[in-house]
């Protein structure tokens, strides 16, 4: 999402109620959801350190960033059949040739799947039409 812009998501009912809990208990002042401990919004560098930290407790490799776990969350919806035209949503991108151009390659190896399955029907309802049929 770009700075100064807004954006609207569907989400799980459990992850709105915790978002709500979260702003009844801490605020959102200036339309931060979470906020610098002296107010207003949490500089990068702060985010940064705190998800290092984070990151290395969790055994990641020390290059492991933020935008990674969004390359890894799109790749793995890809990679579990959800259409790009929703996963390109997800992030905010402006336009689907930007999901496209960055996890296309992950969309010509579902369809090798796709092509797979139709076959293996293909190949079951073949063997199960009686030859009189045909």
């Amino acid at each position: 999402m770009r700075k100064g812009t807004t954006e609207t998501c569907r989400c799980r009912h459990s992850f709105h109620a915790a978002i709500t809990t979260h702003i009844q208990s801490h605020g959102a002042a200036d339309g931060y959801l979470f906020q610098a401990a002296k107010g207003g919004w949490v500089r990068y560098e702060a985010h940064r350190v705190t998800f290092a930290a984070a990151a290395k407790g969790a055994g990641l490799p020390e290059d492991f960033t933020p935008h990674g776990l969004r390359h890894s969350y799109a790749s793995m919806k890809l990679a579990q059949g959800i259409p790009i035209t929703d996963v390109s949503r997800w992030p905010g991108h402006q336009d689907i040739g930007i999901t496209f151009r960055t996890y296309g390659h992950l969309v010509d190896e579902a369809r090798d799947r796709a092509l797979d399955v139709m076959q293996a029907g293909y190949q079951t309802g073949i063997a199960e039409v009686p030859a009189a049929a045909c």
